[in-house]
């Protein structure tokens, strides 16, 4: 994990960076300000006082160290805040960072969720104080995530999902919990935006930002139609206005897809008619594919249209996590994989209590197939598509392209230039940087990892450029990161 180089640390601080280097998922994004070092003030954990009998740290963390817009170092810091405050608040001693960019409180003293203290000194960072004996209980919790049983006699190969909504909002779900939930196997997402034209489901935004930022290749939004009132079209284009307004991302984000979920509800028994309906025009308006949520129980064999189905069918609906809860329904041999409506479901969600990422009563979904089968399925124009990564290679390199930024620089003796055809000279310290940090995290990455493509090189090339000085051409920035890149085991 990055540190200042001024940084020290005593047994306990060294832990805790060890330990935040090892389980949060989006290390790559912050780094270590201060420990032991640094003028704190008396009485402060950084200097090591006892809680409970147990003797503290405390360590800062930050941001700001790269060429990115400071929003993006203060939301990253905030996505760690939330991380820290959900999931070991009852085992810390201090958390103190202010988030001006939402209205996240992220404080607790002495274990206890508390008010803004020290609110205008931790806008830049964060401060994370802990004792020895809460650190053992720390280590412990996050080690039981990691320990989740097998799945059992699925039949082959399987993806699972997550469909939100602001309901799980309002049941404690945060930004962090999609972050613990990639982490966990989630590899595809979606949130609910909107139902007819009047309801909103105001997270959707940020919590499909936060599972792109965790690198789950394929995210989306979900939309709920009503029996007209309000034309199907009008719903639509509802829709398609708060997704340009909670996460303008998802026209140039290539795993984006939508969900239609048509049910009876107790207040309107909705036709499929006008599930179909809304999948048609979401696609044609937006050239992003429609899964249609139309449950067997509901509609039986009914459903008009050919859209990929979308299958709910709990079974017993354990109340466990989300691998398990579909071992124990069959895995890939579940009743609800049975056909309807003339199809093979494409998506089962199986179960409606599980837990995710930390969070309980979840709706967990799952996808007989692989990556590639899933891009295809959605139309996806993503990097993750190679009939031979598995889905935890293929989320290591989806982490790996949205985390392409410089770390402090590497190749600081000399003046590194690119001499063009007509004899001029560039400066390329800050490229040379740039991609000696991508080296740094490929070699990071298992060596069954499959090597990228072309195509992918020139991807991941057009990433760097979008973040160096404009000295450069697009095609020079290809050409010295592919031939950089190709010493590595990245590329063959």
């Amino acid at each position: 994990m990055r540190r200042y180089s001024n940084v020290t640390a005593g047994p306990l601080g060294e832990r805790m960076i060890k330990f935040v280097e090892t389980y949060y998922p989006l290390v790559s994004q912050i780094y270590v300000t201060s420990g032991t070092d640094g003028n704190h003030g008396t009485g402060s954990h950084h200097y090591g006082q006892t809680y409970n009998g147990s003797p503290t740290a405390a360590i800062d963390f930050g941001g700001y160290d790269d060429p990115e817009p400071n929003d993006k170092d203060q939301r990253d810091m905030g996505l760690f805040a939330d991380w820290l405050f959900e999931k070991f608040w009852d085992l810390t001693v201090e958390l103190i960072h202010t988030q001006p960019h939402n209205d996240h409180y992220t404080y607790v003293k002495n274990q206890k969720k508390v008010g803004a203290y020290a609110a205008a000194d931790h806008v830049n960072h964060i401060h994370w104080a802990t004792s020895a004996a809460l650190m053992d209980q720390i280590e412990a919790r996050a080690k039981s995530w990691t320990a989740a049983p097998g799945l059992g006699d699925t039949g082959g190969g399987v993806l699972f999902g997550w469909d939100a909504s602001d309901f799980d909002w309002s049941r404690g779900a945060r930004p962090s919990t999609v972050v613990n939930a990639a982490n966990e196997g989630i590899r595809f997402f979606t949130h609910k935006i909107t139902e007819a034209t009047h309801t909103v489901h105001r997270h959707a935004g940020e919590m499909a930002r936060a599972a792109v930022s965790a690198g789950i290749p394929f995210v989306g939004f979900y939309v709920v139609p009503r029996t007209p009132g309000a034309a199907i079209d009008a719903q639509v284009n509802f829709a398609i206005s708060q997704a340009d307004a909670q996460f303008p991302e998802w026209r140039t984000f290539g795993g984006f897809f939508w969900q239609v979920d048509t049910e009876r509800w107790p207040y309107d028994t909705v036709s499929p008619t006008y599930g179909a309906q809304m999948c048609d025009l979401l696609m044609s308006k937006t050239g992003k594919q429609a899964v249609h949520y139309a449950p067997k129980w509901a509609y039986g064999n009914s459903i008009p249209g050919q859209h990929p189905l979308w299958a709910s069918s709990y079974g017993s609906n354990p109340a466990t996590g989300f691998k398990n809860a579909y071992a124990q329904g069959g895995g890939n041999n579940h009743a609800g994989w049975a056909a309807y409506s003339g199809r093979v479901p494409a998506i089962l969600q199986y179960g409606s209590k599980t837990v995710i990422g930390g969070q309980p009563t979840c709706d967990a979904n799952a996808f007989r197939g692989t990556v590639s089968a899933f891009a295809n399925l959605i139309g996806a124009t993503t990097t993750q598509g190679d009939n031979d990564m598995t889905p935890e290679q293929a989320s290591q390199l989806n982490t790996l392209f949205q985390a392409l930024i410089p770390d402090p620089p590497v190749r600081t003796q000399g003046a590194w230039t690119y001499t063009r055809p007509d004899g001029r000279t560039v400066p390329i310290n800050p490229l040379y940087n740039a991609i000696d940090s991508v080296v740094e995290k490929v070699e990071k990455i298992p060596t069954s990892t499959v090597t990228l493509s072309d195509e992918q090189l020139v991807k991941l090339a057009d990433l760097l450029a979008a973040k160096m000085p404009k000295a450069l051409t697009k095609e020079e920035v290809r050409t010295l990161v592919r031939e950089e890149l190709n010493k590595t085991k990245l590329a063959s």
